[in-house]
């Protein structure tokens, strides 16, 4: 069956049930003209439910006339939704009632939920010490030597740091085992400088032999730095 184009005239054959132009471009213009002069809804004068301001309405839902006063209702409906007859839960942190979104929802804010997962991981890492701990060390027997390549690798990149900072942070442990190690083998180390004090010696010697223009050059420059401080302590009258 022939019908015509709505803006051509032009007859066509429909292929679809709605069809009522020929070509795209009639169906764009079609288009554009229907959302042109297409019948709209008047909007209807409601009352605000939380100022009592009258507003313009455009849809059926809305039911207040600004941002802030639908912020009210929201809050005076949480409000009537949470009463005596259906009390808030409390936080398991800090103990605090507070307005859950979900069944499952235990604290009450991001900084309580934190410290619940850490207490959480801590009493399933204790209550499953030594399942954890097998499932470590196969993890370890079957990765073994990639373990220890990236050890060797990380230990390489940040010695120099690691060992400072052990250093510092270990330094009154670390004086009291040479002291300890120290008292423990006074004798031995006695002894071993009795052995080797003739080698220690001619090792000396012939470092001295091998070094000795560096051995001067230090001693003129020790000597120049010396007359230089005590010239200064004198300009500035102190006595040695």
């Amino acid at each position: 069956m022939l019908f015509s184009c709505l803006i051509c005239k032009a007859p066509i054959e429909r292929r679809r049930g709605g069809q009522k132009t020929c070509t795209e471009k009639c169906r764009e213009e079609w288009r554009s003209l229907y959302e042109k002069n297409r019948p709209r809804n008047a909007p209807k004068m409601e009352q605000c439910a939380i100022c009592g301001q009258s507003f313009q309405r455009w849809h059926g839902i809305k039911k207040t006339c600004s941002e802030k006063c639908s912020e009210a209702l929201r809050e005076k409906y949480h409000r009537e939704r949470y009463d005596e007859s259906h009390p808030r839960p409390t936080c398991v942190i800090c103990g605090t009632a507070f307005r859950g979104h979900g069944g499952l929802q235990r604290t009450c804010s991001e900084r309580c939920a934190k410290q619940y997962m850490i207490a959480e991981s801590c009493r399933y890492r204790e209550e499953n010490k030594e399942r954890l701990a097998e499932l470590a060390h196969r993890r370890y027997l079957k990765n073994r030597d990639g373990i220890r390549e990236y050890n060797r690798k990380r230990y390489l990149e940040k010695k120099d740091t690691v060992i400072a900072d052990y250093q510092k942070r270990n330094r009154e442990n670390i004086l009291a085992k040479k002291r300890q190690h120290h008292a423990e083998n006074k004798e031995k180390d006695r002894a071993y400088r009795e052995a080797t004090r003739e080698q220690r010696y001619q090792s000396a010697r012939e470092w001295k032999r091998k070094n000795r223009e560096r051995i001067l050059l230090q001693g003129h420059a020790n000597r120049i730095q010396l007359q230089t401080f005590k010239r200064v302590v004198k300009s500035l009258g102190i006595e040695i």
